[in-house]
C-alpha cells in the first residue's frame, strides 16, 4: 500500500462590503419628553446583515435632539438634527 502525503489550498472570497446602513425609525420626529430607541443595521449588496448594532451614535446638533451611546435618541428642543450611526 503506497500512501502520498499533498497539500491542499482552497481560496474562499466572500463580498461582505457592508454597502447601506438603514437606522429606524425613519424619519424620525420627536415631541417634548420623548425619547426613541434608534436601531442600525449594515447590510451587504445581496442584502445580508453585515452588523448589528452601531458603535457610536452621533447627533448633528445636541441643543435640538441628543443620542446616547446605545441609540437613544431625545428631545431637548425644537429643531432640525440629523443623527449618524457608525461601526
Amino acid at each position: 500500500m503506497t500512501f502520498v502525503d499533498f497539500d491542499a489550498t482552497v481560496t474562499l472570497t466572500l463580498n461582505t462590503t457592508p454597502v447601506e446602513l438603514v437606522i429606524t425609525p425613519d424619519p424620525l420626529t420627536l415631541n417634548p419628553t420623548d425619547t426613541v430607541q434608534l436601531t442600525g443595521t449594515l447590510y451587504t449588496v445581496g442584502g445580508r446583515v453585515v452588523a448589528g448594532d452601531p458603535d457610536t451614535w452621533l447627533s448633528s446638533n445636541g441643543a435640538v435632539v441628543t443620542v446616547s451611546a446605545t441609540g437613544l435618541a431625545a428631545y431637548v428642543a425644537d429643531g432640525t438634527a440629523t443623527i449618524t450611526a457608525s461601526y
